[in-house]
């Protein structure tokens, strides 16, 4: 075996008093189902250490069972299995729960192919003491691999339709399965006649999925400081210690379902590249279809699935995936999802219905053996998605896209500061950098060999609008007048934005910058809106139009308002969003693709004919970051949805039905339509192969010509 921190361990420690003993030489009693973890009495309980939810009579108990039961399972394929303790991982004894238990953590992996090529998988299970799904899960999970790993190693494993052989699998990656929470857990044991039903927080009160380390805002009220909890705190210590943490998973149980599913899966927090927000879709697409397999392959029946085994609700799905404030309807600093995001991971959050308050810690078979195969399906997902996920690319159709520079950006040592008093800070916040605008700079990079996302800033138009002929769109993203416009530039600077969109440009106006749709004369001043939610969010209607082909499940959130700094809450709505009166944008000849809120009347994404072009506004999406609430952790520079990229980059798939150019190797091939004649290029001509310089030279001239007949026809 490798000589590694994780090589086979012979010691663990006790549930209570400190004691250091092996695991394998803890007595093993012949225990009721569910456990059968003394040698020769697997039978009683189907032949596994731990009966399947159909044969057991009550949940995994910590105190009697949890500890024999895992030292049963190691013992079935060694060479893979690793049973430890948090405190063991780092090395630090104070790691434990904050009642003095220990902490357990399952690593599973081929031990015979060395560490360093291989990827970190991190599942949290049940960091709510009465959400018990995770836990019994993934306790069955880990002595499914130990059993198929003894059997037959070369059977496959699934992330969706994607299938490896597990042996494959093992020999990449590293999976933890991490008991979170073994305070609410013990707390509903049978033994203890204090509490008898489990806890969401541990023994200090505190809900540890408050506790994490999370970019943005951070809530310091009503709540303990993050990182305070010795949970937390030997968790963050050993998840920094991972070289490679590739996917990750925070399985939670919830009572109602906004998608009518019995596993929602959630998107966390953070600052998404294009490339990430592929990764991320990927990922909750194989869970979704790995629960369902699980389901099929294990009978599973939604209609009984309810707490009293009542008739279930109508339609209800294996699985659907939508963002945490889409599902649950709230956000909040220091989830523990969103800090494994922070960690570089792809990461799902899970919330298994009925794994709660109800039925707590009432037995219900059926309902159990749905919650486990829910978790089967998302751990296998999670561990072989570490394997796929590093390919993933995102699939971008770009016209040419320019977009507005904004020289200021937000900086924790600017002349704001911090932006709010670091004194009343725990600890001393961290430094930071945010700049929106990085996410044009990621678009370009993950678009690939060939893209144009090129910056243009606001005085070149002003001084030069033939600065904007070669592109198909461009995007002023939240400032509608950058800091470095003089004031005696702004009118030309409006005049060439218009005159960019009548000549067949599309300018993509997003949150703040929306007010530039008065000041180019597409509505009256007086027609633009304002509002605030607890996240950056839009409604959409039937989903019909072009932009919305791409959405998947219940899909409204664009942005997330935590990592930029904005506070959330039940009852706090602080998220800007920009929009139009829909009267007056349909007056203008636009079409309304989504509201803010359910307000009809508030436009948020549309379209409007200008001319040639068009103007798209994207009220929710791209904002700046607030700095005027505690942020301990830093700022994002930005903080895109799945649902917003979608929306975004199908906006800017947008060509000028003009024309199209194209360079290459050095030319510019000018392909002319629509009754725009470049040059001496005319309408249904083939298209002219000219050198780059001489095709600058015509498209100046053709774009002064144009912009002083639009401006003489009284286009302002």
């Amino acid at each position: 075996m490798p000589s590694s921190p994780f090589a086979r361990r012979s010691t663990a420690r006790l549930l209570a008093g400190g004691v250091v003993t092996s695991l394998a030489a803890l007595p093993l009693t012949a225990s009721a189902v569910p456990t059968c973890p003394t040698p020769g009495t697997e039978a009683a309980c189907g032949g596994r250490v731990v009966a399947e939810a159909t044969q057991s009579a009550t949940f995994v108990q910590y105190g009697l069972e949890f500890p024999n039961a895992l030292a049963a399972i190691e013992r079935i394929a060694p060479m893979i299995v690793d049973v430890t303790t948090l405190d063991q991982l780092t090395g630090d004894s104070s790691h434990v729960s904050a009642g003095g238990r220990q902490i357990f953590v399952v690593r599973i992996t081929d031990e015979s192919v060395p560490r360093d090529r291989k990827k970190q998988v991190v599942a949290s299970l049940s960091i709510h003491g009465n959400e018990s799904a995770g836990r019994e899960g993934g306790l069955r999970y880990a002595e499914d691999l130990a059993r198929r790993w003894q059997d037959e190693p070369d059977a496959t494993v699934h992330a969706g339709d994607v299938d490896r052989p597990l042996r494959d699998v093992l020999a990449e990656v590293e999976l933890y399965l991490g008991f979170t929470n073994p305070d609410g857990w013990a707390m509903g044991d049978a033994l203890d006649t204090e509490h008898a039903i489990f806890n969401r927080a541990n023994s200090h009160g505190v809900d540890l999925n408050r506790q994490f380390p999370t970019t943005g805002w951070t809530k310091l009220s009503g709540r303990p400081a993050p990182v305070t909890e010795p949970e937390a705190r030997g968790w963050v210590a050993f998840v920094e210690t991972l070289p490679n943490l590739t996917t990750a998973t925070d399985i939670h149980g919830e009572l109602t379902s906004a998608t009518d599913s019995f596993a929602d899966l959630m998107w966390p927090a953070g600052q998404w590249s294009p490339r990430r927000q592929a990764q991320e879709l990927q990922l909750a697409e194989h869970v979704a279809r790995s629960v369902e397999r699980y389901f099929e392959d294990e009978g599973v029946l939604l209609d009984t699935l309810t707490p009293d085994g009542a008739p279930g609700p109508a339609g209800t799905k294996p699985a659907t995936f939508a963002t945490a404030y889409d599902i649950v309807g709230y956000d909040d600093s220091g989830f523990l999802g969103d800090y494994f995001v922070s960690e570089g991971a792809v990461e799902i959050d899970v919330e298994n219905l009925f794994s709660h308050l109800v039925p707590s810690n009432i037995w219900n078979q059926p309902l159990e053996q749905a919650h486990v195969a829910a978790v089967r399906g998302v751990l296998e997902a999670v561990m072989v998605e570490a394997t796929l996920t590093g390919d993933v690319e995102p699939s971008l159709d770009l016209g040419r896209i320019a977009y507005l520079d904004d020289p200021d950006v937000v900086s924790s040592t600017d002349a704001n500061g911090f932006g709010f008093d670091p004194s009343v800070a725990p600890q001393p916040p961290e430094h930071y950098e945010a700049d929106r605008l990085r996410y044009f700079e990621d678009l370009r990079a993950d678009a690939g060999e060939g893209a144009v996302v090129d910056e243009v800033t606001a005085s070149a138009i002003a001084a030069d609008p033939a600065v904007l002929a070669a592109y198909d769109s461009l995007v002023v993203s939240d400032v509608a007048y950058p800091s470095d416009l003089a004031d005696d530039e702004r009118s030309a600077y409006v005049d060439g934005l218009r005159s960019f969109a009548a000549s067949g440009g599309q300018l993509v106006l997003t949150d703040g910058a929306v007010e530039l749709a008065a000041d180019t004369g597409v509505v009256d001043r007086s027609a633009l809106l304002t509002g605030q939610s607890q996240a950056g969010h839009v409604v959409f209607g039937d989903k019909d139009h072009r932009w919305e082909a791409e959405l998947r499940g219940l899909a409204e959130q664009t942005y997330y308002e935590v990592p930029l700094g904005y506070p959330s809450g039940s009852s706090t709505r602080r998220a800007p969003h920009h929009g139009v009166d829909t009267d007056a944008w349909a007056a203008a000849g636009g079409t309304t693709v989504a509201t803010f809120r359910d307000d009809a009347s508030f436009t948020a994404l549309g379209e409007v004919p200008v001319g040639d072009g068009a103007v798209a506004i994207f009220g929710a999406v791209l904002p700046k970051q607030d700095e005027g609430e505690p942020h301990l952790f830093g700022l994002a520079d930005y903080a895109v949805t799945v649902t917003g990229g979608q929306v975004l980059h199908s906006i800017l798939e947008y060509r000028r039905p003009t024309g199209e150019l194209v360079e290459v190797t050095g030319e510019l091939t000018v392909a002319v339509g629509g009754g725009v004649g470049v040059g001496d290029v005319l309408p249904g001509e083939p298209p002219t192969t000219i050198s780059t310089d001489q095709a600058r030279e015509v498209l100046a001239a053709f774009w002064s010509r144009l912009t002083t007949a639009l401006l003489t026809d009284g286009a302002r």
